[in-house]
């Protein structure tokens, strides 16, 4: 018990809270063995819910049976659990994509984790989807979240702007706020609240932008492209 303490003490990083237990129970090797194949069960649920999820549910290779024989093992002393293992070595001792001394250990009982050949191509394949769906979900996720800190500010910035706005009746200077959080310096005219970037103004329906109808004193349009009614950039309308 105290070696596996120190161990775990040891690690920077996935820590196994359940092996000083684990370690203790073994007192009784019958009950440490079952009490191994609970945590097992625990821990390959917790570990691979995503990919449980993504596999067919009567798929022999869904971690969900691996952890349903390991609990239905522990508790009823019926030896599922092994008949399970018995079956994926004996079909991975026929599979062609292993080398015939692989083959041999499987049939010996060794696994493709103990042979350090990991996951089978299937679970890798599933868990890359698992990884992209994650990685979609989270991008949503991030999303959603920055769309609720937009609305935030912009109710922040009403209440600032409220207040700008009895600044700018006296100093003629626009009421909006910048992106930087800070007031506008633009002067307004004609006894304006806004300037003309920040005053609103009627947009398209469709949306749909057209280079601005102002005309320069050389006689050029105006660059700018703009979705006003008026045709007219924030500048020119």
């Amino acid at each position: 018990m105290t070696i596996k303490f120190l161990e775990q003490r040891e690690k920077g990083y996935n820590k196994d809270e359940s092996a000083v237990l684990m370690e203790a129970l073994n007192f009784s090797p019958v009950i440490g063995i079952k009490a191994r194949r609970i945590v097992n069960a625990e821990k390959t649920l917790n570990y691979n819910g995503k990919v449980i999820e993504e596999m067919e549910t009567f798929d022999i290779d869904n971690p969900v049976w691996s952890a349903v024989t390991n609990l239905v093992q522990a508790t009823t002393g019926a030896p599922v659990n092994k008949i399970l293992s018995k079956i994926t070595n004996l079909r991975n001792a026929m599979d062609a994509k292993y080398t015939a001394f692989q083959r041999v250990l499987f049939l010996s009982g060794y696994t493709t984790w103990s042979l350090g050949l990991g996951d089978t191509e299937k679970m890798k394949k599933v868990k890359e989807v698992v990884k992209e769906k994650s990685k979609i979900k989270s991008k949503e996720k991030s999303k959603i979240k920055r769309e609720e800190k937009k609305k935030e500010k912009v109710e922040e910035n009403k209440s600032i702007i409220e207040g700008n706005k009895e600044k700018s009746k006296k100093d003629g200077i626009c009421s909006a706020v910048s992106k930087g959080g800070s007031r506008c310096k633009t002067e307004v005219v004609g006894g304006k609240l806004f300037c003309t970037v920040h005053e609103k103004t009627e947009q398209r329906g469709n949306g749909k932008k057209s280079q601005c109808k102002k005309r320069k004193s050389d006689n050029t349009r105006c660059k700018m492209q703009t979705s006003n009614k008026s045709g007219y950039c924030y500048y020119h309308d």
